[in-house]
């Protein structure tokens, strides 16, 4: 249903590598507006046809574009997006892959954080879930999302409703 989507998205953000499997559940409950796990991952993954935000000046004003110290800072942004594949908005600002052209293939990209000052952060994890699944616990305490099993109850089994029972009794 959504591979031509999947495939433009594989296209402008992950340079045309196949999408992995853990960013395709991620993509297609965004798609399918299943927003319990977005919210869970305090994530919003780009469309395929979105510009990496590296390369967006549409925010600044003409004597801004033509200021030589603004001019270097977009071609570093221009620099840095020759690796840097961001797929969503979140966290401290972005968040993506790391594509180098020593990267052997035939392991994982690794996952950074990138916020708007260009200040970068490796994310734990060889894949995207794991990045997350060692993110929301801290972002849980700091009151993203009380509870987090129903957004990663209904990645996995969208068609299963999630109920949270708690009881007063703790025996139960």
């Amino acid at each position: 249903m959504f591979e031509d989507r999947l495939a433009a998205f594989a296209n402008q953000h992950l340079e045309g590598r196949p999408v992995p499997a853990d960013l395709r559940v991620m993509l297609l409950a965004q798609w399918e507006g299943r927003n319990d796990f977005r919210d869970l991952l305090d994530l919003q993954f780009f469309e395929p046809d979105q510009l990496n935000p590296l390369f967006d000046t549409s925010y600044l004003r003409p004597e801004e574009l033509a200021d030589p110290d603004m001019q270097a800072v977009n071609a570093g942004a221009a620099a840095t997006a020759e690796y840097a594949e961001l797929i969503a908005e979140g966290g401290k600002g972005w968040i993506g892959y790391w594509f180098h052209p020593g990267q052997p293939a035939d392991q994982p990209a690794p996952l950074l954080e990138l916020d708007t000052e260009f200040t970068f952060w490796s994310l734990a994890g060889r894949t995207l879930a794991e990045a997350c699944a060692v993110e929301v616990p801290g972002r849980q305490t700091r009151g993203v999302h009380p509870d987090w099993r129903p957004g990663w109850q209904n990645s996995a089994c969208p068609s299963t409703p999630t109920t949270t029972t708690r009881s007063s009794n703790p025996s139960t």
